[in-house]
């Protein structure tokens, strides 16, 4: 059916080969695991409650941080549009916000989030 948009088999498959061929050239696990190891990785975690834990706390906190976020965009919108003074306050912040990639901020917040986390990670 032409206009219709689903992922074609075929379309995963090449993508798939083209990562384990990929990590089979790098030959480097830190750097690009192959789809393989994570397939059996991921079996290894899934019957295991600490890995649905981590799941169900990482899921925890991205819909607060989502909450949070989008009440703290209507009540500033909404101190915005009725005092003057709040828009001009602002508008700095917005503009420097607005002039940064998207991709920057995620690495700056996992640097800045993530610092107590990485004495206890541990790479297998």
């Amino acid at each position: 059916m032409k206009g219709r948009r689903t992922i074609r088999a075929w379309a995963v498959l090449f993508w798939l080969l083209l990562w384990q061929s990929g990590a089979m050239v790098i030959n480097q696990r830190i750097i690009l695991v192959s789809p393989l190891r994570v397939l059996a990785r991921l079996a290894e975690l899934a019957p295991t409650p600490e890995f649905w834990g981590a799941i169900w706390y990482s899921l925890v906190r991205i819909t607060a941080g989502f909450l949070l976020g989008t009440a703290a965009g209507v009540v500033l919108a909404a101190l915005s549009a009725r005092f003057r003074r709040v828009e001009e306050l602002l508008a700095p912040a917005l503009l420097a916000i607005k002039s940064i990639p998207v991709a920057s901020f995620i690495i700056l917040a996992l640097i800045l989030f993530s610092l107590p986390l990485l004495k206890d990670f541990t790479w297998r």
